[in-house]
């Protein structure tokens, strides 16, 4: 389970950033491709977080979908993992590329002063 040790480098980051302030709230982005199950984060999060500066945090995620781009026609869209994937362009019959999905970043924190 990976989801244990991106939530403890989510808490060292947020740690580090909050510079000693109670941290209230982390904004963590993750791609639809990366393979987090929200669930488990939140649950190692909350178990972490325990005694530290980040105790009463609320980690909140968001997935950033992948991108869809017809590599004839230019069309795009966005995949967010939850249907099939449309290798073929539906506007032109192309083939689709797939990029992004992947990332896995705190976007920010709010803490305490």
């Amino acid at each position: 389970m990976h989801e244990g040790t991106i939530a403890q480098s989510i808490l060292s980051t947020s740690l580090a950033a909050a510079n000693g302030h109670k941290i209230k709230k982390i904004f963590f982005r993750a791609g639809a491709l990366a393979g987090i199950e929200k669930e488990s984060l939140l649950q190692f999060f909350a178990e972490l977080k325990k005694g530290t500066l980040a105790e009463q945090a609320e980690l909140i995620v968001e997935a950033l979908p992948a991108k869809l781009t017809c590599v004839s026609c230019g069309r795009q869209g966005n995949y967010d993992g939850n249907q099939p994937l449309a290798v073929i362009c539906q506007v032109c019959g192309g083939e689709n590329s797939l990029t992004g999905g992947q990332e896995l970043f705190v976007e920010s924190i709010e803490a305490a002063k």
